[in-house]
């Protein structure tokens, strides 16, 4: 193969090389990580105005929560392994779910249960197996 000694020509080769790679997947793919940022806000960015003021949690209530988050987020470790054995497709789907289902539990509002530390740790879960896939 002659290399390209006009630039424009390495040009063309580089992208005729980006036809490989199908547009229409492109766009599903940008749209699930402007999905995904805007889900995880939820309670990555404003997990401690949640339960500080819509439930009422002490520091160390909040303290206590992020604590589990941090620890059952150590499941995320087993995203790799899970994504050999089980596909990436099902891993995938696996986190998102935990995430709702973190999301959604935090949102029901019960502060007098043990419903929000497992919701923070379900969403740990879920989270960081998602940015391990």
């Amino acid at each position: 193969m002659a290399l390209a000694r006009n630039p424009q020509q390495k040009v063309r080769r580089s992208l005729a090389g980006l036809s490989r790679y199908p547009a229409a997947g492109v766009v599903p793919l940008f749209g699930s990580a402007i999905l995904m940022g805007a889900a995880r806000t939820a309670i990555w960015t404003f997990g401690v105005d949640i339960l500080r003021e819509e439930l009422q949690f002490s520091h160390q209530r909040i303290g206590l929560a992020w604590l589990v988050l941090g620890v059952t987020a150590l499941v995320g470790v087993a995203a790799g392994a899970g994504t050999d054995r089980f596909g990436i497709a099902v891993i995938h789907r696996l986190s998102l779910v935990l995430m709702g289902l973190g999301i959604a539990s935090l949102a029901t509002g019960l502060s007098a249960s043990v419903l929000p530390f497992v919701a923070m740790g379900v969403f740990g879960a879920g989270y960081i197996t998602w940015s391990g896939t």
